[in-house]
């Protein structure tokens, strides 16, 4: 009953009889689940196996019309890493491709900012060294400019 239900393309139902056989049930993976599966049907030449053969033969090609559809099966997270690389490899070529997704007007202000920013930094530590040994001079801490 399985292999017949599996190997009709027409079938509606999504429902599969694997318990009502032993074989069927230990084969299920095989019949109709993530699996490639390979059969072999032993025949007989004698004229006193030919009902047996004539059924092997008639079940093989049923189970010959099943088609499976064979998926890798891979750790959640390991896939959701592939994706996550398959993205960053997508993005990174996005970048490239837009040099580098600022226009140039943008860059050059962005730069002249920088040299602002980097300016105003230098003269605020200038600043705070200045009064870090004011502090240290009204301490009386430092003589002839040394340390004491």
């Amino acid at each position: 009953a399985v292999v017949s239900t599996q190997s009709d393309p027409d079938r509606k139902s999504g429902y599969v009889p694997y318990r009502d056989s032993k074989i069927t049930r230990i084969l299920q993976d095989s019949l109709g689940g993530n699996a490639l599966t390979l059969m072999i049907a032993c025949c007989s030449p004698a004229d006193s196996n030919l009902e047996e053969t004539v059924n092997t033969l008639r079940y093989a090609d049923r189970a010959r019309k099943i088609k499976n559809k064979a998926v890798v099966n891979r750790d959640p997270r390991v896939a959701e890493l592939l994706a996550l690389r398959r993205e960053n490899a997508e993005l990174k070529a996005n970048l490239a491709a837009n040099g580098g997704g600022l226009d140039l007007c943008e860059l050059g202000r962005l730069r002249q900012r920088t040299e602002t920013l980097e300016l105003e930094k230098d003269a605020l530590i200038s600043q705070l060294r200045y009064l870090h040994f004011a502090r240290i001079s009204q301490l009386g801490l430092v003589k002839g400019g040394f340390f004491l």
